[in-house]
């Protein structure tokens, strides 16, 4: 047993099959047709030849009897420019530094709240002392 692609009318791949060592080259696929039970229609082809290494969409020439590729140099060119997915390494890399990141903010942050509740903490002290100041003044002068 081998690997076949089956190709449909246009050239394009549709599927792999497993086939016996005697099918060479280009086999015909055919079905009955349903009007006609006496006619067989071809609906595709089955090769055993190989796809050239590099081609990002293999279409079957039926002219030269060899696989070319179907996209144009552009769309190719497409394909690799395209931006690549982040490996797991780079992922974890950059969420180890956004956490890095974010830890340091928070730090920030809570030393900001500090120095405030402590700018806010003298002032509660000085008023209250100042009340208590006023309290003793008015409590003297019996205001």
């Amino acid at each position: 047993m081998r690997e076949a692609l089956k190709i449909d009318l246009e050239g394009n791949i549709v599927d792999v099959e497993l086939v016996g060592e005697e099918l060479n080259e280009l086999h015909p696929i055919s079905e009955q047709d349903p009007d006609k039970p006496e006619v067989m229609n071809i609906t595709g082809y089955l090769t055993t030849k190989r796809v050239p290494e590099g081609t990002y969409k293999p279409v079957y020439d039926f002219d030269t009897d060899e696989f070319r590729e179907g996209l144009t140099q552009q769309e190719i060119e497409a394909i690799k420019n395209e931006p690549q997915p982040e490996t797991d390494a780079q992922k974890i890399a950059r969420l180890e530094s956004e956490s890095v990141d974010t830890m340091l903010a928070l730090a920030e942050i809570y030393e900001m709240a500090l120095i405030a509740n402590s700018a806010l903490g003298q002032k509660a002290v000085d008023t209250t002392s100042g009340f208590g100041k006023l309290t003793r003044l008015f409590s003297a002068n019996k205001l």
